[in-house]
């Protein structure tokens, strides 16, 4: 386990895309592995958002062509929500294959 969980619900940006846009977009996203281990991970409290899109992505804070910084946090942080209330399940698969995405 991380230092202290992040929970998600607490961070949430305003809502400029609206609750269904996010949904749409997150259920597009949550098919990333790669992504909801790290998603994962910060929860547990490795490191912050940023750290995640960037071992997501491999490489810098990443923000997909059309949307905002703002809007894509809100759609990462809506998955994190998701993985922290328990609506997606992590395998322990997942979690040993990107092992490293929870040290530090």
């Amino acid at each position: 386990m991380g230092k202290k969980p992040h929970n998600p619900a607490e961070l949430v940006p305003p809502d400029n895309l609206g609750a269904e846009a996010v949904s749409r977009a997150a259920a597009v996203f949550e098919k990333n592995p790669r992504l909801l281990a790290t998603l994962d991970a910060y929860h547990r409290g490795y490191g912050s958002l940023a750290d995640a899109t960037r071992k997501a992505f491999q490489g810098p804070p990443y923000v997909p062509e059309g949307f905002s910084v703002n809007q894509f946090g809100q759609i990462l942080l809506a998955i994190a929500d998701r993985i922290h209330r328990g609506e997606i399940q992590i395998p322990d698969e997942l979690r040993r294959k990107f092992r490293e995405f929870y040290s530090g």
